[in-house]
């Protein structure tokens, strides 16, 4: 059976989990869930960002009656069911080398398939690289190539170090545009 990464920038796996903002999350989601189903002819795997804020929490303003207004909310949020794969990968951005945790979200937890998340907030990032994976859709072109960085190129070694070999991986959006930017460098690397 082939392998294959369903690869996005969001999923909507529960409403606790706040890695979603909206269409795209339910599109990833709804793969993920029906894969785990089991009756697949292929093995699929996921992977996507760990955000630490999510998107943003929306506040109605209810106590000034004159007052109507939304307010955006962003919080750290913790998840205890991540499951620490002890895998580690690196990826340079801007000439700095930029550490990704991978955390596994088990398949029972949602009913879906293994799910790995890219994470760079950790001690031996740079203030900078923790935060390419704090706000999902946040921050300005340089934010989104470091986030694509982490998800695309970040994704294929990920998969590399977690010895899974991949036959095949989808890409939602234009976003993973740099996981086959990486398969092809490592294709031309091994003469292929």
């Amino acid at each position: 059976r082939m392998n294959v990464v369903s690869v996005c920038f969001e999923a909507m796996l529960d409403q606790k989990f706040h890695i979603y903002a909206g269409g795209l999350g339910v599109v990833q989601s709804g793969l993920l869930k029906s894969a785990g189903r089991g009756d697949w002819p292929v093995n699929l795997y996921g992977w996507g960002i760990l955000w630490k804020q999510g998107y943003y929490d929306q506040k109605i303003n209810l106590h000034d009656p004159d007052k109507h207004y939304m307010r955006v909310e962003r919080r750290a949020r913790y998840y205890d069911f991540l499951e620490d794969t002890g895998i580690k990968v690196k990826v340079e951005i801007k000439g700095h080398i930029n550490i990704i945790k991978v955390w596994r979200v088990k398949p029972e937890t949602f009913n879906t398939v293994a799910f790995y998340l890219a994470d760079t907030d950790l001690e031996e990032n740079d203030v900078l690289a923790r935060s390419i994976t704090q706000h999902l859709y946040g921050g300005n072109e340089e934010t989104r190539l470091a986030q694509e960085i982490v998800l695309g190129i970040g994704g294929v070694r990920a998969f590399e170090a977690l010895g899974i070999p991949i036959d095949l991986f989808h890409g939602q959006e234009g976003h993973t545009l740099l996981a086959a930017i990486e398969l092809l460098r490592n294709n031309l690397m091994a003469g292929m």
